[in-house]
Formats: C-alpha cells, sequence, structure tokens
C-alpha cells in the first residue's frame, strides 16, 4: 500500500509531540507500506539526505513556510477575517496554495491508497481530493485546548487575539473534519469530547501516543540525586504556564524542606516567561540533542499542567527510561495510570510538594512506581504494537472505499463556539404581559 502523509512539521529530529507521533509512526509502518511525505519545514530544520526519515519514505517533498507579515493591525485584521470565515490563523501561511498545488500534483503523477493527514491546519490540503481515502490525526482537541489558552491568558491586549484563535479553530475544525474518511485521536477523554459534540462514534478511534521501547533502556538510578526534570516544548502555552504554576505555587515549598533541590526545565525555544525562572538551581536548557542525560541526572519528571489536551509523551518518555513521575490528573489524562502504582497525581500545590518529596526520600517507594510505569508502557504504549493498530485502520477505511462504504459521516459540532440558547418567542409574549 502507498500512503502519502502530510505533515505541518519535518518529523525528525523528533525533538516535540507532534514529531515523536509522526516518526514513530512513519517507521513502523514503513516495515509493510510505502510512504511518501510532503510537509512544511522552516529554516531551521531545512531537510537533508542525512535526515534517518529518509531511511522510511519512498518520496519527500518539503515547502518552506513562509509566512504573512506580521505587522499588529494587518495581524489583528486577518484575525477577524479567519474568525468570521473559518480559516485557522494556524493555516495563514502566505504559501498555502503552493502546498495545495503539490498535493494535487503528487496525486495525480502516483498511485496513492490513502493520505493520513497530521493535524487539523493541514486538512485544506487534502480536503479537494476526493477520490482517495483520508484520514485525520488528532494530537489535540484543537479548539478545546485554544480556548483553555484563551481562558488561562492574563494579558488584556493578548486575550482577544487568543480568543479569536480559539473561535477560528473551532470553525475551521468544523468545516474540515467532514472531508475525512474517519478521524484518529490519541485518547478515549478526547474521543470523548468530539462525541459529546456531535460527532459519530464510529467516525473516531483511538490510536494511543507511545514509546519507541527498543531504543528506551530502563536504568532507574537515584543516587541521591535532589533534581527535578520537566521536559518538553518551552514556548508551548500550558508547558509555560505549568513552569509558572509550579515555580510560583509549588516549587518555594519543597525548596523549604529541601534547601538543596534543583530542577532543569528540558525543551527548545524558551518563552521569557520560562527564562525568568533561571538561576543557581533552576536550569533553563533551551533545545538538547539529547535529553537522555538530563533524565539520567534527576530523582523526579514533574508534569505540572493545568491546561491542554491530548497525551503527554512526556510522561511515557519517562516511564520507560525509570525515572518516577509526578503530575497532576490532566498531565496525565489519556494514559492509563493508577495513582500512587505508577504514577503519583496531585492536583494542588501542597499535595504536589509531598509527592515529590516522598519520591526523593523514599527509594524504595521511587523504585517500585519506576518499575511499574516500565511495565505498563512495555504492555500498552510501544510504538511498534501502537503501529499495528493504526494499520489496521487504514486497511479498514481503504476497503471501505473499495466496497463504495465511502464514509462514516460525521456530524458538525457546535457546542465549542458557546451558542446561545433559542429564546421562545411565547414564553417571552407571556412574560411581557402581552399574552
Amino acid at each position: 500500500m502507498h500512503i502519502l502523509w502530510l505533515s505541518p512539521v519535518l518529523p525528525f529530529p523528533p525533538t516535540d509531540g507532534n514529531r515523536m507521533r509522526n516518526f514513530y509512526l512513519i517507521k513502523n509502518l514503513s516495515e509493510e507500506h510505502e510512504i511518501s511525505l510532503i510537509h512544511f519545514y522552516t529554516t531551521d530544520d531545512t531537510p537533508n539526505n542525512d535526515n534517518p526519515i529518509y531511511r522510511y519514505c519512498k518520496n519527500i517533498e518539503g515547502i518552506e513556510i513562509r509566512r504573512k507579515k506580521e505587522e499588529s493591525v494587518f495581524r489583528l485584521v486577518d484575525k477577524i477575517w479567519n474568525e468570521l470565515f473559518g480559516v485557522s490563523t494556524f493555516c495563514s501561511y502566505g504559501n498555502r496554495k503552493e502546498m495545495r498545488d503539490r498535493v494535487s500534483s503528487f496525486c495525480k503523477k502516483n498511485k496513492i491508497d490513502i493520505i493520513v493527514t497530521i493535524s487539523p491546519w493541514m486538512g485544506e490540503f487534502a480536503a479537494h481530493i476526493k477520490n482517495i481515502p483520508k484520514i485525520l490525526d488528532n494530537q489535540n482537541v484543537e479548539a478545546l485546548l485554544l480556548n483553555g489558552i484563551f481562558k488561562a491568558e492574563k494579558r488584556i491586549k493578548t486575550k482577544l487575539a487568543k480568543y479569536l484563535d480559539y473561535q477560528a479553530m473551532a470553525r475551521y475544525e468544523n468545516r474540515i473534519i467532514k472531508f475525512f474518511d474517519m478521524m484518529t485521536v490519541v485518547s478515549s477523554g478526547d474521543k470523548k469530547n468530539f462525541v459529546n459534540n456531535g460527532f459519530d462514534d464510529d467516525f473516531i478511534k483511538v490510536v494511543p501516543n507511545g514509546v519507541q521501547i527498543s531504543e528506551k533502556e530502563f536504568a532507574y538510578s537515584q543516587n541521591g540525586s535532589s533534581r527535578l526534570i520537566f521536559c518538553g516544548g518551552m514556548s508551548y502555552p500550558p508547558n509555560v504556564e505549568g513552569v509558572n504554576y509550579f515555580m510560583t505555587d509549588i516549587y518555594p515549598k519543597i525548596k523549604k524542606i529541601l534547601p538543596q533541590l534543583k530542577v532543569s526545565f528540558v525543551g527548545k525555544l524558551p518563552h521569557p516567561d520560562v527564562v525568568h525562572w533561571q538561576s543557581e538551581h533552576v536550569e533553563i536548557t533551551g533545545f538538547v540533542d539529547d535529553v537522555l542525560p538530563y533524565y539520567r541526572k534527576s530523582a523526579v519528571s514533574i508534569v505540572p499542567l493545568k491546561t491542554g489536551s491530548g497525551t503527554r509523551l512526556k510522561i511515557l518518555e519517562s516511564m520507560a527510561l525509570g525515572v518516577p513521575i509526578v503530575s497532576t490528573s490532566l498531565g496525565s489524562s489519556g494514559l492509563s495510570v493508577k495513582n500512587n502504582e505508577n504514577i503519583i497525581l496531585a492536583d494542588d500545590p501542597d499535595s504536589f510538594a509531598k509527592g515529590v518529596l516522598n519520591l526523593i526520600k523514599n527509594p524504595r517507594l521511587s523504585y517500585a512506581i519506576s518499575k511499574n510505569a516500565r511495565k505498563l508502557v512495555e504492555s500498552r504504549y510501544d510504538w511498534f504494537m501502537i503501529a499495528k493498530g493504526f494499520n489496521r485502520i487504514l486497511l479498514d477505511v481503504v476497503n471501505r472505499r473499495k466496497q463504495k462504504d465511502i464514509t462514516i459521516q460525521p456530524r458538525i459540532y457546535t457546542a465549542w463556539l458557546s451558542p446561545q440558547p433559542k429564546k421562545d418567542k411565547n414564553k417571552l409574549l407571556a412574560a411581557d404581559g402581552r399574552r
């Protein structure tokens, strides 16, 4: 089977959740199928033949992102236009037509059995292709994610922009998802959100995130360390909010009892609000080629998230490597974890601080949590097994098209747009004394 894979990023190096999911699904599916990749890229990740992704793809074509000018007045007008007409601001690239034309041309010149589109904002580049089955893979519930970012934003002058982003994405998803034969999401919670907002249950399949177990050696070693690690993209709004929450409300409580405490925030492009916390005991690394040395010297992995959707690959990676985790319930949502068995869950500053201290001071507890966590990822979250499940979904969609059972049409959802309920005219007249 020949799969056309459309991605908003070059999947390698797998430096964030989107790239990791892309890369490991492609890597494992390439054992049975031919894969052609068309992707956007920036000057920071210009593709070259030395990139390992070339081992797993028959063809690779990239289009450099050229963003529209960001002058404040035009940017606001652009956001309002997008909000009114349902165009995601994530898709406001100056070369969208080039991507659509590239996809059309590739499909005409090659026999493609199915198109896999990564993320809703890549959906518009496949929506017009009618004679090839298509799957939309969602790592997040984007509209709800942007709604959470909007609600968490405190700065008045940027809150409007965040609101317009949220509204635009909700309308854009409404419009674009109906062009696909099936949609995959990473957790049952994300599926429930879509179903609750009007989509048919059978239209959505769960394909969880994972970890490549064969590449992750379990090597639990506390060695008396008092260092914590939080790993992820440090410009991603939910992570920025999580860093600020931890440093403001939790860190002082732990530091008071454990003065030697150190924290490493490991991830590319740290936001100024993250860099602000850098000190002798707080390390802000920026991009690193290999996160393994940072995990190896850490006693606890923290996930202090308060907003977001999807599932956290940072949790699965920590579990595979043998670093015990303290997380909020939202941070671990979508994963089959059990509190105090393979993870410590804590949703307020006091219990979060207590969970960290318990793991540092009690090596037996720390090892038990780590060992159970490794068993969990081995049994349920190995990319090799996940790709097998995704492969069955691809084959099912292709077979339905062949049998002319073209698609399970999604119902269009509107609840995320918070519509006002229709008012009963008769009740209003009665209340006004005119009836």
